[in-house]
């Protein structure tokens, strides 16, 4: 199993949007209102298990890619011959044997490997925090929290900024392998929380 360029994975998040429930409006207090989904509604759910179906066919897709088999004599190939039979479309043996002929925690276990050796990956934040071993009194600096503004952000957003801040282009930053990718933006990450406690250690103290 190698790895496969992280821009595959990042585009697959936004070439179609995840269906959204429809809302209803209820009082919640004092005459307030408020609008909560209503997950239950039927053609929402139609439509939330085709959009998976979808993205579990273009995830296989990719994640296949990244699949060489070495000796397809030694693949039993007999259930991908009788699906094909029955018209089923499997674009190459890669999909399928990803698909069709493991198991699903064995399947759960290659597509973890493979985005773990490709994207930035909590593993990888975690492998390259205890290597980079920032202690802030006597705690893994990780462990402490910090104000933060009130934004929210998408991962690929976040490793844009670090690769910037590191002076990567986006391709160059791509090329990284998975731990690689995921040590910068430990990095950063640490780099940051370290500068706020120094910062406000060092007001206390004035």
């Amino acid at each position: 199993m190698g790895r496969i360029d992280r821009r595959l994975i990042d585009r697959l998040k936004i070439k179609r949007e995840s269906p959204r429930p429809p809302t209803r409006t209820v009082e919640v207090w004092g005459g307030i209102e408020e609008e909560i989904p209503v997950l239950n509604d039927p053609t929402y759910q139609a439509e939330r298990m085709q959009y998976h179906l979808w993205l579990s066919k273009q995830q296989a897709s990719v994640i296949a890619s990244a699949i060489t088999i070495l000796d397809e004599d030694e693949v039993d190939w007999k259930e991908l011959t009788e699906l094909a039979d029955l018209g089923l479309v499997i674009p190459s043996p890669g999909v399928g044997f990803l698909t069709y002929l493991l198991s699903e925690q064995d399947r759960a276990n290659v597509v973890e490997l493979v985005l773990y050796q490709s994207t930035v990956t909590a593993r990888g934040i975690e492998e390259a925090e205890k290597a980079y071993g920032v202690i802030w009194q006597e705690r893994p600096i990780a462990a402490w929290r910090v104000p933060g503004a009130p934004t929210e952000f998408s991962r690929e957003f976040e490793a844009r900024r670090v690769a910037r801040a590191y002076g990567y282009n986006w391709p160059g930053f791509c090329r990284l392998t998975g731990p690689e990718q995921s040590a910068e933006v430990a990095h950063f990450r640490l780099s940051n929380k370290l500068a706020w406690l120094e910062a406000d250690y060092g007001r206390k103290r004035t």
